[in-house]
């Protein structure tokens, strides 16, 4: 009679001891495979509460997690497509620069302006922007300077080089971005095509000079007719 009793109380035991283990484990096994599933980029699995237990209400929490998650993932989806359709469309040439002049990054606009093939071609050919692309590479360090001192440079004029070896001028609107956690700052900002506006205002001080030089000239031919009027005047008085 012992002996069935303790063998049956021993069986007791075991069962009673899988069923609430596997009452604990199951669930954790269901969270386990629910967070490797997010990890692959999977949020549209959601768990099953079989009891109302601390557990249950886990796996209750998970579920309102991922759809938390999954909402927030889409709409950082939206933002980072119409930021990314902004930077591909852009009219205006949009780069990023590292403090030594080193391209980062480039839009469309940027390698068209340049006369480069592609960003790729660009990227590939490792162009220095103060290098290579600037005429007067020594108002590089005056621009760094107003970076440092002010944080942004605006309505920087300056003359560069395309592929081809054509110079034109250009206007730059850039500002310091700080990245604490890697210790670094690079240049971010906007490159406009001012050629045809410089071309304009050359033309314009050209005919500006040439109406003063015009003006010199009748007012000294007119001084002398005076001159010339005075003493013809004083002869006929005499």
């Amino acid at each position: 009679i012992i002996l069935t009793t303790l063998t049956l109380l021993i069986v007791l035991a075991f069962v009673l001891t899988w069923k609430v283990g596997n009452s604990i484990t199951k669930p954790i096994k269901h969270l386990t495979r629910g967070f490797k599933a997010v990890t692959r980029g999977d949020y549209s699995i959601r768990l099953s509460p079989e009891s109302k237990d601390e557990l249950g209400q886990l796996e209750s929490y998970f579920n309102t997690f991922i759809e938390q998650l999954e909402e927030s993932n889409s709409r950082l989806h939206e933002s980072e497509k119409g930021f990314r359709s902004i930077f591909e469309n852009s009219v205006e040439a949009i780069f990023q620069f590292d403090m030594e002049g080193n391209i980062q990054k480039v839009n469309p606009s940027f390698v068209s302006m340049f006369g480069f093939g592609s960003d790729q071609s660009l990227m590939e050919s490792k162009i220095n922007f103060h290098r290579d692309l600037m005429v007067n590479g020594d108002l590089w360090n005056d621009l760094i300077d107003q970076l440092n001192s002010e944080r942004a440079v605006k309505g920087f004029e300056l003359q560069l080089y395309k592929k081809s070896g054509v110079v034109f001028w250009g206007l730059l609107n850039a500002g310091g971005i700080h990245e604490t956690h890697r210790g670094e700052v690079r240049i971010e900002g906007f490159l406009s095509d001012i050629n045809a506006i410089k071309v304009a205002q050359s033309g314009q001080e050209k005919i500006r000079e040439e109406l003063e030089s015009m003006v010199d000239r009748r007012t000294v031919e007119l001084s002398t007719r005076i001159s010339e009027l005075e003493e013809q005047d004083a002869q006929n008085r005499y």
